[in-house]
């Protein structure tokens, strides 16, 4: 239809797959939201009165600014993120060292919250794992782990050393498998839009093969509405307008015949002309798809392609015919020749005879010419 813009459009629309870019976005939208929402925790903690029952402040000051620090940098960043176009990665990598960041001055100035800040980086190592390549996800896992490794270490001792080693642990086992369910998804979406690309593809293949076949098109649903229709079918119904869908007002004589085909299963093939100066088309029904009772296809056959291909089927065997008649009368007609050519170098020949022998190889001489122009 783009190429002829007068053949009606099909109706509705292929509806593609995300591209990873847009994945990596969605990912990115929501792993933002959430740093605002972490963000928005570790001020109520730091500036509620409530949360002091529960926190020691160590450096009150140090923690109430970098909290209000860390609300104010990831709503910059949310917004920053929205606004971004093209590779991520940098801005990725920065708002991950800002939680970094904002989750070691915590656990160092805010007593009470050592294990929750801990498990709160192990989202922050979990998100750089499925955003970033395993070059910088790895490098994220081991930063995160020898800063709660560090803090753990100076704040409680041998104890602390401990259990920092167990997050740190945690840290690089999360990557390592996040990494492994990164490269699958990527494997998958990959393989994904190779089949949409294929089946795009074979689409306009159909397409293209379809608007070309000199066989006319039609197909309709089953309250004789038009959905798509190739530019054959598209002239022999006369050219109408795409803004008319309805069977019975294009071609009133293949919606009667399409409704007689769908009640009683016979089809009518007696030729029939849908507009004038047009040719004379058979109809032919056939539903789209086992099972499938809603959407038929019409073929309308041209008559005169038909008469066409009849008459070089007819010049074909004639050609073919003529052929063997005249291998089979080049064959006595050289035997003849030759006979007559060896009975003139007789020397008993009588001169009436030689006479006629001669009359006898002219005669095979034109039939063999009558025999050439008949096969050119």
């Amino acid at each position: 239809s783009q190429q002829h813009p007068s053949v009606l459009r099909p109706f509705g629309g292929g509806q593609r797959l995300a591209a990873p870019d847009a994945v990596t976005r969605r990912e990115l939208y929501f792993f933002e939201l959430y740093r605002i929402f972490e963000a928005v925790l570790l001020v109520g903690f730091c500036f509620s009165p409530l949360a002091n029952e529960m926190i020691e402040l160590v450096t009150p000051f140090t923690a109430k600014t970098a909290g209000l620090a860390y609300l104010l940098g990831a709503v910059a960043l949310f917004i920053q993120g929205r606004r971004l176009r093209g590779d991520r990665r940098r801005h990725v990598f920065l708002s991950l060292m800002l939680d970094l960041l904002a989750a070691t001055t915590a656990l160092v100035a805010i007593k009470g919250l050592d294990s929750g800040i801990a498990a709160l980086i192990l989202v922050t190592v979990a998100c750089s794992a499925l955003l970033l390549a395993p070059r910088g996800a790895y490098a994220v896992a081991l930063i995160a782990a020898t800063a709660v490794l560090a803090t753990f270490g100076m704040q409680a001792g041998a104890g602390g050393w401990t259990e920092g080693a167990l997050f740190a642990a945690s840290y690089f086992a999360v990557t390592a498998l996040l990494q492994v369910l990164r490269a699958q998804v990527y494997e998958t979406e990959e393989l994904v839009q190779q089949q949409e690309s294929d089946l795009a593809n074979l689409t306009q293949l159909n397409d293209l093969i379809i608007r070309r076949m000199r066989t006319g098109v039609v197909v309709v649903d089953s309250n004789n509405q038009i959905h798509q229709v190739n530019e054959a079918a598209w002239h022999l119904m006369g050219n109408p307008s795409p803004q008319r869908r309805d069977l019975a007002d294009v071609a009133g004589e293949v919606s009667r015949r399409l409704y007689h085909w769908r009640t009683f299963g016979k089809a009518d093939a007696t030729p029939v002309a849908l507009a004038d100066g047009v040719s004379e088309v058979i109809p032919r029904f056939v539903r789209l798809g086992a099972g499938n009772e809603d959407n038929t296809i019409v073929f309308l056959d041209d008559i005169s392609l038909l008469s066409r291909q009849a008459e070089q089927m007819t010049l074909s065997s004639l050609g073919r015919l003529s052929a063997s008649i005249a291998h089979e009368i080049r064959n006595p007609l050289a035997a003849i020749s030759y006979s007559s050519q060896l009975l003139s170098e007789s020397e008993e020949l009588s001169q009436t005879d030689q006479r006629l022998v001669e009359i006898v190889r002219a005669q095979c001489t034109r039939v063999n010419t009558i025999v050439e122009n008949i096969l050119q």
